[in-house]
């Protein structure tokens, strides 16, 4: 979200879910948001590969891959080079604007402000214009798209770490006892918000509420409560198999959530539902993103626009589909020796195979079945190989994070937050009873340990 002029706007106008990214401390942004944003007149030279912006006689000239910038024909050394990332091309966000635009810039947590450097925006001054600015950003999504798919056990506010933890106490019974807690991200302060015999999924925080699900195997209901645990309060209570609500994204002012007869919104306060679209095939609810729903239908993917209009098809027989800047990204089942992670950009409709995995056993689907978008990289487990691993979003740098021969049981959700790193692992005790064990590390693949 950018700031300019007192007016707040998308970094990218046309697609209102892209982001900065931020790379060795350093800020870049979208070329686009200066042609769209700021007036800029930008063209693009696909031989040299060099990006020129002008505006009011002023010429600004860059080079992709390279760490020169021509401001009217004086050179400029980068911090960061400019380059191309999913098809867009990124510049770094203080150069630009503090020397192209001549103009003060401050960064916070996905937040940009531009100001005049006369009245230079200060942190500290203006610190109530900061977090009001802040909360309004925070209060669009209440999770990213990549936890919820990963069951949402895990989700950050500020400094705090939300999560869930389920422990198997009855062998043979199917369910356990379900804890969510809240900890700061190194594990001090911890405290336990809430429990019940049964499960809790898709932790949610909009305007300092956690919503969730949760319920005693076949009965969930939506939750909400106060962030220090106080408050609860049910905003469904299902009567019929047709009223139980399986899973929620929250976004913006409603409650999306999937029933067995299709797809609905409520009010925050969990008044007014409003049925979407009228399908019993709806497997599950993946993302909101602007004015779109994601969901799929078996394991194919569409999108609906939250006023009912445009429901399409975008991909066919994959899974855990995971929404992000611009783009699908998603695991595919070739065979049982055979599984690949690959992605679709959603302006184009291109889709792109990223990486293939090949065993020479029998593994399926569960060798790569759990996958985490966060800015450029893609984490995922390797079950085969006991790993979790990264690579970039172009499919590049493919990294051993951590080896995890150690754990116990198959990951079956990897989860982001922050500097942190958190996986849920499940191990089978027969036809009906799991254990599940939940560890985190640093997202460096240091610090890998087991939460109690």
């Amino acid at each position: 979200m950018l700031m300019f002029n007192d007016i707040l706007m998308n970094i990218d106008i046309s697609n209102p879910n892209v982001v900065p990214v931020v790379e060795n401390d350093r800020v870049l942004i979208p070329l686009r948001f200066l042609s769209e944003g700021l007036g800029w007149s930008v063209n693009w030279d696909k031989n040299t590969k060099t990006v020129t912006a002008t505006l009011e006689g002023r010429t600004v000239r860059i080079q992709l891959d390279t760490d020169k910038m021509f401001i009217d024909g004086i050179e400029y050394t980068l911090d960061v080079p400019a380059r191309s990332i999913n098809g867009r091309i990124f510049v770094p966000l203080r150069a630009f604007v503090e020397n192209a635009l001549g103009k003060s810039c401050f960064y916070n947590n996905g937040l940009i402000v531009i100001s005049e450097k006369e009245n230079t925006f200060d942190s500290t001054k203006d610190s109530a214009l900061l977090n009001e600015l802040i909360k309004e950003l925070s209060a669009k999504k209440g999770n990213t798209s990549s936890n919820l798919v990963n069951y949402g056990y895990v989700v950050r506010d500020g400094d705090w770490i939300y999560y869930i933890i389920t422990t198997n106490t009855e062998k043979n019974v199917g369910y356990g006892i379900s804890y969510l807690y809240r900890a700061k991200p190194n594990g001090s302060q911890k405290k336990l918000l809430y429990s019940l015999k049964g499960f809790i999924c898709d932790l949610q925080i909009v305007n300092n509420k956690i919503y969730f699900v949760a319920g005693e195997l076949n009965e969930p209901d939506v939750y909400r409560m106060n962030t220090d645990g106080t408050g609860k309060i049910a905003l469904s209570t299902h009567k019929t198999q047709e009223d139980k609500i399986w899973e929620i994204v929250v976004y913006g002012d409603y409650i999306y959530y999937k029933k067995d007869n299709g797809l609905y919104k409520m009010n925050l306060d969990g008044s007014n539902p409003v049925k979407i679209l009228d399908r019993e095939d709806i497997f599950e609810i993946i993302s909101v993103e602007g004015n779109k729903i994601y969901f799929t239908i078996w394991d194919d993917l569409y999108s609906i626009n939250t006023d009912g209009t445009n429901f399409k098809r975008l991909i066919s027989n994959a899974h855990n589909y995971i929404v992000s800047n611009g783009f699908v990204y998603y695991t595919d089942f070739i065979s049982f020796k055979e599984t690949i992670i690959g992605k679709l950009d959603l302006s184009t409709g291109t889709e792109t195979i990223l990486k293939k995995f090949e065993y020479t056993s029998d593994i399926g689907l569960s060798a790569i079945d759990r996958i985490n978008v966060n800015g450029e990289w893609i984490y995922y487990n390797d079950n085969f190989n006991k790993q979790i691993r990264r690579m970039k979003i172009d499919g590049t740098n493919d990294t051993v994070v951590s080896n995890i021969s150690n754990v116990k049981g198959e990951i079956i959700g990897i989860y982001i937050a922050g500097d942190w790193i958190f996986y849920c692992t499940e191990l089978s005790h027969g036809p009906v009873a799991c254990e599940n064990h939940f560890y985190k590390l640093k997202i460096d693949g240091s610090l890998n340990q087991i939460i109690k």
